[in-house]
């Protein structure tokens, strides 16, 4: 129902951190259990080297109490014991954990703008991993992110990962709930840093305000980002409905089922195929995207204008063979029905009214004798 085409300009953030799926059937749902377990009591590395590994593997296990412990499930005192977090609660109660997946250097690509944007709600946010050593010399320090409204999205984003919150973030075209735990970069000697990409992007939405990306190309000169053509594609991110564009694009106003009300008056008959109660597919430039619209189902203000529409076309709707009064008032009930006026019958005064008005507008002598048969019949 609607296509966009355009350019936009992107946040990206950079960052060296370990990342975390939140999963079922985990061995961390094993070990927030046996600490819930011991209660007060803590689990050790001992402990856990013991239970899990016959004394084994006593590294592996502070490895994954150090995890656990970065994740926020675990807390840990200065003797080494650890307990239940408020995260590991929850987790259990959920059973679901947060189990690293893999650690390094991503980007993270912010789709969406502000208020005056197309993409106006809800952002997406796309992570792929990267070598780094090659882009990073192209980015800039966190501190000298500009105060302006089209960084709010990317300081949202720093502020939940800071604060431990999980994100949805969109990998291998799907997305999936993850948690950033951001460590220092001792190659690049930095924690995150940040800088924006011109893309040119294509997307289609249904009109409820969710909008699917098709493609997305970085602008000429900006390879670094080549990548998020592919890891984009699918993403979906929530923007301006069919109905707030609908008065920006001069289509009328929305109906509550979802249909276009056109004002009464004077109306481009070429836009229109009132035959089949719909509008054309339109093409529009609109905050900064070149939209394609349409088509769209149409609902009449009143029954004077769906008759109205219905003398425009009453040679298509009445077929060839002549009918009469009676006939006709079932075909007029049924359109201005279609229209959206339940209530309205016709009378056989108004469907004369109407057929006369047929008449007297068509530009066919023989169409206009055809359908005033009926009239002069009866």
């Amino acid at each position: 129902m609607l296509r966009a085409h355009g350019h936009i300009q992107l946040p990206m953030l950079a960052v060296s951190a370990d990342l975390s799926l939140y999963r079922e059937a985990s061995h961390v749902l094993a070990l927030l259990q046996l600490c819930a377990d011991y209660g007060q009591t803590g689990v050790s590395a001992d402990d856990l080297d013991d239970i899990f590994f016959s004394r084994l593997r006593r590294q592996t296990a502070e490895s994954i109490l150090a995890q656990a412990v970065t994740d926020g499930s675990l807390a840990v005192d200065q003797n080494g014991t650890h307990r239940l977090a408020k995260y590991g609660v929850d987790s259990l109660a959920e059973g679901k954990a947060w189990v690293l997946e893999d650690s390094g250097l991503w980007t993270l690509l912010v789709v969406g703008g502000g208020d005056r944007s197309l993409l106006c709600g809800q952002q997406g946010h796309v992570i792929r991993q990267i070598d780094g050593r090659e882009e990073l010399p192209n980015w800039y320090p966190l501190e000298n992110i500009p105060n302006q409204p089209e960084w709010d999205a990317l300081r949202r984003l720093i502020a939940a990962i800071e604060a431990k919150v999980s994100v949805d973030l969109y990998r291998d075209n799907l997305s999936k709930k993850t948690l950033l735990t951001p460590k220092v970069d001792e190659s690049n000697g930095f924690r995150w840093c940040v800088r924006t990409a011109l893309f040119e992007v294509r997307m289609s939405s249904s009109g409820d305000g969710w909008w699917t990306i098709e493609t997305m190309k970085q602008a000429d000169g900006l390879s670094f980002v080549s990548e998020f053509n592919n890891e984009a594609r699918g993403l979906k991110v929530q923007g301006r409905t069919l109905a707030q564009l609908q008065p920006m694009l001069g289509l009328g106003v929305p109906a509550p089922d979802g249909r276009v009300r056109l004002p009464a008056g004077d109306i481009d008959p070429d836009s229109l195929d009132l035959a089949n109660l719909a509008m054309k597919p339109s093409r529009h430039d609109c905050l900064g995207f070149h939209l394609e619209v349409g088509p769209l189902s149409l609902v009449a203000s009143s029954a004077e204008q769906a008759m109205g529409w219905f003398v425009s076309v009453a040679n298509q709707r009445l077929g060839s063979a002549v009918m009469t009064i009676t006939q006709v008032m079932q075909e007029v009930d049924a359109y201005v029905k279609a229209a959206g006026i339940k209530d309205h019958h016709a009378s056989a005064a108004e469907v004369s009214a109407l057929l006369s008005d047929f008449s007297l507008r068509s530009p066919s002598r023989a169409e206009a004798s055809r359908i005033g048969y009926g009239l002069d019949f009866s």
